[in-house]
């Protein structure tokens, strides 16, 4: 009977630490932006849009591989939600090396995966795409959105 209690602790202690380490290893800054979502039309297709230091980003791809510590250059901020005011939960995080895209992370999720969203002031240019993000061309919006790209 001890052991199994001692089994059931080491169960429930290996599914709740990881989902509290993920806030961790994503922690805001001391004064962390507060990002506004929006809607918007571009081109036909209803587009939810952020704006990130004076750029608007928009959704582009998702995680291909993985996603390490050094691929990144820590938070910026977090996405404002006017239904959940107390949830900073949903971060916006820079890349190393580039400014064309950001990765958007839910670090209080269980299951979450990144995805990755472009400048719009980048459509119809040729960008350096780190390896690790997929477009999402399949999807017919996105694809319309990033045409040629």
């Amino acid at each position: 009977m001890k052991t199994a209690r001692i089994i059931a602790l080491a169960l429930i202690a290996a599914l709740i630490l990881p989902l509290a380490a993920c806030g961790e290893r994503w922690p805001l800054p001391e004064d962390p932006q507060v990002i506004i979502e929006r809607e918007t039309e571009i081109d036909g297709v209803s587009v939810r849009v952020l704006t990130v230091n004076g750029r608007d980003y928009a959704y582009y791809g998702r995680l291909k591989g993985s996603l390490r510590k050094g691929d990144t250059a820590g938070v910026l901020g977090y996405v404002a939600r006017p239904e959940f005011p107390d949830d900073r939960a949903q971060r916006i995080i820079a890349l190393e090396g580039t400014d064309d895209i950001v990765v958007e992370y839910y670090v209080a999720g269980v299951m979450e995966q990144p995805v990755f969203l472009r400048a719009l002031d980048t459509r119809g240019q040729q960008i350096d795409l780190p390896g690790f993000v997929e477009p999402a061309l399949d999807d017919p919006d996105t694809a319309r959105l990033w045409k040629e790209n």
